[in-house]
């Protein structure tokens, strides 16, 4: 339970929805993003996609690799030697009133495989992949 801005009680989960409540509606998000919480079970990771991008360490937008050596921010106008892996998913999940497809970014992403990008590439080098 969770504080009210009536100062009662309510459920932390007031506002979660059924995907069949965001799949039905064409024009919801239309005019402004909307936010939902959702229970649903991961039935699928896209798995012909690369699940992450080499990302700036201080404003985290994608880089591209310099000529010489070391990685180019357009959001900083900067180059850096190093740069991190961040990660972007596409899942299928479904509940009982349907199925989607979804985007996942870093934060819920790292929650849901249980490590950061770059540790996850570590493993996978170690592991000869």
């Amino acid at each position: 339970m969770g504080a009210s801005n009536a100062g009662g009680l309510r459920s932390m989960y007031s506002d979660r929805v059924f995907l069949s409540h965001i799949t039905s509606d064409p024009n919801l998000g239309q005019d402004k993003p909307v936010f939902f919480s959702l229970y649903a079970n991961i039935s699928n990771i896209k798995p012909d996609q690369t699940m992450w991008y080499r990302a700036c360490t201080t404003c985290n937008k994608k880089v591209t690799e310099s000529l010489g050596s070391g990685y180019w921010c357009e959001g900083c106008q900067k180059n850096y030697e190093q740069c991190s892996l961040r990660y972007i998913m596409v899942i299928k999940v479904s509940d009982p009133t349907g199925e989607a497809w979804l985007s996942l970014f870093n934060d819920q992403a790292e929650r849901i495989v249980g490590c950061s990008a770059d540790e996850l590439d570590r493993i996978r080098k170690a592991g000869g992949r």
